[in-house]
């Protein structure tokens, strides 16, 4: 272990940020992307950082790995509600 860590760390608060940071860069990249396979690199590229991430969690010892899928599933939801409103926004439909 690198570092001695004491206290609750449920869900993984690395892996839920760094989930949703790159995965949102990931659909902001795509998004601005002409060609497929861009878009497929960029998508790529968020999940692979955020899998990075999560193993780190794991490799260094401060985190359980339900602490890390926690944390990628409190992310990706983070990043759903965030792409439904912005794509609710920009087609002009109101929110309820």
């Amino acid at each position: 272990m690198a570092e001695h860590v004491t206290g609750a760390a449920f869900p993984s608060g690395h892996t839920t940020e760094g989930t949703a940071v790159f995965l949102m860069l990931a659909v902001l990249a795509a998004a601005s992307r002409p060609a497929w396979g861009q878009k497929v690199a960029a998508a790529t590229g968020g999940l692979l950082v955020a899998a990075l991430i999560g193993f780190s969690r794991l490799y260094l010892g401060v985190h359980w790995l339900t602490d890390v899928l926690a944390g990628y599933a409190l992310g990706g939801l983070w990043l759903c509600v965030l792409l439904v409103i912005t794509r609710t926004k920009l087609r002009g439909d109101a929110v309820a």
